[in-house]
């Protein structure tokens, strides 16, 4: 393996065997950021069990993922993970080792784990105690995240499942405070720009990888509405309940295809919904390698993001949106976030006010009737912001400044 100048190590809880949702993708545009740099950069996961030994797996150019031999971790348990602080410092101490073995000029430490344990041991690890340079990723609020938590239809089940969501409010708030305490945060939002001014922030908004530019999509011209949503299947955070009852009243048929991973209690409101939506064709089908979008996105002539506004979406960034605007396909978004000052309404995209149904109604109804040479030209100047701002090549020299200037 190459010895290059600089060193990268990214501290995840990804499952590798997985490469699925957004974090993947995210983290996967990090990894073409540096490979034509002078950096090496090496991801690794605290579900992996590095005791047994440590095996590297070549990804890109200068990008490496950190295997262990005996696979998982027997004792990880996702559920506890906020309080296995022991069990993150061993973690921590075994990629740090590792990166004592690699001979670099520079390197830093980018936590891309959000849990109140891993942020916690990684700042007392790698800041106190072994006085490394290490950043994270902002992307959420993670007390808003707690607030979203549905609750279960069980009246024996609520009171725990409360219980627990005010430990997870309380430890989501600590986790927010802790991160002014990185060397550096790279925000998603513009929101979270103003919120740590006490801390180094650079923004690198919402990504979209390479193979989403090359959609060919087929049925743009298409009479009928032909509509894909992807990404986590709820309503607090994506408002998919929102887009049902919008069908409720809209006459002409409307197909709605939706991908992704769907809890129990809301797939039996949305086959409840389906059963009622009799003039429109609902098909709900489960998480899908984000990899094959592309090709899904092409059967389509619109791609829907009805997220309402909340704490958790209003400091996010959906990195569905930039996905969709690479297709070159109609996009049809809340004005949530930071979408208005990238998006304006029937130029490079449609937007309605998050939350209001009766609006969502309304623009779906103008999309039908919209003419369908319009619709394309709307779609390509979608995908010219995409080329413009949701590109990671864009962010190279500021991310590569951002890690390794100033460091001894």
């Amino acid at each position: 393996m190459k010895k290059l100048e600089n060193n990268i190590y990214i501290l995840t809880n990804f499952n590798f065997n997985k490469s699925y949702g957004a974090a993947w993708s995210r983290v996967d545009n990090y990894l073409q950021c540096f490979k034509d740099s002078n950096t090496n950069v090496y991801v690794s996961s605290s579900k992996y069990n590095y005791k047994s030994g440590i095996i590297i797996n070549e990804l890109y150019q200068n990008s490496y993922r950190i295997f262990s031999k005996k696979g998982f971790h027997k004792k990880y348990k996702s559920y506890i993970e906020n309080f296995c602080f022991l069990y993150y410092y061993k973690y921590y101490n075994k990629i740090y080792q590792f990166s004592k073995d690699q001979k670099s000029n520079k390197k830093i430490f980018f936590l891309y784990s959000f849990n109140f344990a891993s942020v916690t041991m990684s700042l007392l690890y790698f800041k106190i105690l072994k006085r490394q340079k290490l950043f994270c990723e902002k992307n959420e609020l993670q007390f808003a995240i707690a607030l979203n938590q549905q609750l279960p239809f069980n009246f024996l089940r609520i009171l725990p499942v409360l219980f627990l969501q005010f430990i997870s409010i309380i430890l989501g708030f600590l986790q927010d405070i802790l991160s002014n305490y990185f060397d550096g945060l790279i925000v998603i939002s513009s929101r979270f720009e103003k919120l740590y001014k006490r801390v180094k922030v650079i923004k690198v908004p919402i990504l979209a990888n390479k193979q989403f530019f090359r959609c060919n999509p087929l049925n743009l011209t298409n009479d009928n509405l032909k509509i894909c949503y992807s990404g986590d299947v709820n309503q607090n955070k994506d408002g998919i309940l929102d887009l049902l009852e919008a069908l409720t009243t809209i006459e002409r048929p409307i197909l709605v295809d939706l991908y992704g991973i769907v809890n129990k209690k809301l797939e039996r409101k949305i086959k409840y919904k389906i059963k009622i939506l009799k003039t429109h064709q609902i098909n709900l089908y489960g998480e899908i390698p984000w990899i094959q979008l592309p090709e899904i996105f092409n059967n389509y002539n619109l791609l829907i993001s009805p997220r309402p506004s909340n704490l958790q979406t209003e400091f996010g960034f959906s990195t569905k949106l930039a996905e969709y605007l690479a297709s070159s396909i109609p996009v049809l978004a809340s004005k949530v976030s930071d979408n208005e000052v990238y998006l304006e309404d029937k130029v490079n995209a449609f937007l309605f006010e998050a939350g209001n149904i009766s609006a969502l109604k309304m623009k779906l109804e103008e999309i039908q009737n919209y003419d369908r040479i319009e619709l394309i030209k709307i779609g390509i100047k979608g995908r010219e912001i995409a080329q413009n701002h949701f590109i990671i090549s864009h962010y190279n020299s500021l991310l590569y400044n951002f890690f390794f200037n100033n460091i001894n």
